[in-house]
């Protein structure tokens, strides 16, 4: 069981994967956005028409415009993820064991899922969480030296 402290820590750690997941769920409306963009409409024969003075652009102009905003904010997401990844994996670094200091990169900079984490180290998983405890006990310690949170 985690104390306070080292729950603040985690979710400190986890914002590069909050901030990964916020940007690939981006790529994907990029990607359905360009579908939309290349594809030709369908008319609705069965409907009826209300009179009114044609749309100057072609349809898919709204689409084009929603696609290149996205594509600036997911630049800027990127930007921050990449800062944010740099400042994780430096806070990680100031860890004095190795082996706390692999736990943390594995599980919060490559995402690793604990098994592959345990066969990549050669420990149980119930090893991992003790070091893993341990890592988070020495990030708290250092973003209180920061000031930060935790």
């Amino acid at each position: 069981m985690l104390n306070s402290k080292q729950m603040e820590a985690k979710q400190y750690l986890q914002q590069i994967y909050r901030c990964n997941e916020l940007i690939q769920a981006n790529l994907e409306e990029i990607e359905n956005l360009r579908s939309k963009s290349t594809s030709i409409g369908s008319f609705a024969l069965d409907e009826e028409r209300v009179s009114h003075s044609p749309s100057r652009e072609a349809p898919f102009v709204k689409t084009v415009n929603k696609l290149v905003d996205l594509e600036k904010e997911v630049s800027i997401e990127m930007e921050h993820f990449l800062d944010l990844r740099k400042e994780i994996r430096d806070t990680i670094n100031q860890l004095k064991n190795i082996n706390r200091v692999l736990v943390l990169r594995y599980r919060h900079i490559e995402f690793m899922t604990w098994e592959s984490i345990a066969e990549q180290m050669n420990y149980t998983v119930e090893h991992l969480h003790r070091i893993y405890s341990a890592a988070l006990t020495d990030v708290a310690d250092i973003l209180a030296t920061k000031g930060r949170a935790a």
